[in-house]
């Protein structure tokens, strides 16, 4: 994991994203959440390989489900970007929930849900809850 994030900023090493792609697929295959936190928004940029959204939503879950909330909260931001507004919710309250990795990231999930719930009727609002607990417990 190391030996990819400074070949991805070229850290004391000469930058390398393709090399960082590798490293990190082989942390991440091994469970390392931020590998594959990083490898997602790597596969979302198209940096050091052809951006693929189904590649980066793939690693995006695996993370989450180590409790990586960044990876919710980008997770919930790809699905409000694609005005899966339930989906974005699901995922914004997953990230805000206690015990996950970063409080400014659930702070930012919080504000979300709010804003998401203006445009979301009562009913939305509880299927995604539900989507949440369920996927939560699933993990």
């Amino acid at each position: 994991f190391y030996l990819a994030k400074r070949l991805q900023k070229g850290e004391g090493i000469a930058q390398n994203t393709q090399q960082a792609i590798q490293w990190y697929t082989k942390a991440a295959q091994q469970g390392v959440a931020p590998a594959q936190l990083n490898l997602a928004i790597m596969y979302l940029r198209g940096e050091g390989v052809q951006p693929n959204l189904q590649q980066a939503r793939l690693w995006l879950e695996k993370a989450a489900m180590r409790g990586d909330n960044r990876a919710s909260y980008t997770l919930a931001l790809l699905d409000e970007k694609q005005k899966n507004l339930v989906d974005a919710y699901k995922w914004y309250d997953l990230a805000a929930r206690d015990g996950m990795l970063d409080e400014k990231v659930r702070n930012k999930a919080r504000g979300k849900i709010g804003q998401l719930a203006l445009n979301l009727s009562s009913a939305d609002i509880a299927n995604a809850r539900n989507k949440a607990d369920t996927w939560f417990q699933s993990k």
